[in-house]
């Protein structure tokens, strides 16, 4: 009788380390599956974001273009050229923020909510590609 009591005993023991066992990699897969739907959810965020994205740099892209003409203007009038070599931009890069806050951002609304640093640094690399009206579009020290 006592022999039948281990056996019995030490079965359900077995069966017990077996059930946490079960249970242990059940967890596992479950914390893989959760992650793995974290992944697949951020990925398709990130790929709305970018479709979205492209949409209002597209918009932007009009939007200077229609403006290209005063802007070519604002540059000459605000670049300058200084002794040595040197060049004075200072002017042109505060008109280019006043320009993207007050006439694209009213438009498109802020490309990256979460990083505004991000999208006035899209914005102004659309803006300083704009083609210039004409040729010598900066002018000298003194002018």
């Amino acid at each position: 009788m006592v022999i039948q009591t281990i056996i019995c005993f030490t079965l359900i023991w077995f069966f017990l380390l077996f059930l946490d066992n079960k249970r242990l990699d059940l967890e596992s897969e479950l914390e893989r599956m959760l992650e793995r739907a974290e992944t697949e959810d951020i990925e398709r965020e990130n790929i709305a974001y970018e479709k979205i994205l492209a949409q209002q740099l597209n918009l932007a892209r009009k939007i200077v273009s229609e403006h290209s003409k005063e802007l070519s203007i604002r540059r000459n009038q605000l670049i300058i050229n200084l002794n040595y070599g040197l060049i004075d931009d200072s002017k042109w890069k505060k008109e280019i923020d006043i320009f993207i806050l007050n006439v694209i951002f009213p438009v498109t609304g802020h490309l990256y909510e979460k990083d505004d640093d991000k999208s006035h640094f899209l914005l102004r690399e659309i803006i300083t590609k704009q083609p210039p009206a004409e040729s010598g579009w900066v002018r000298e020290l003194g002018d």
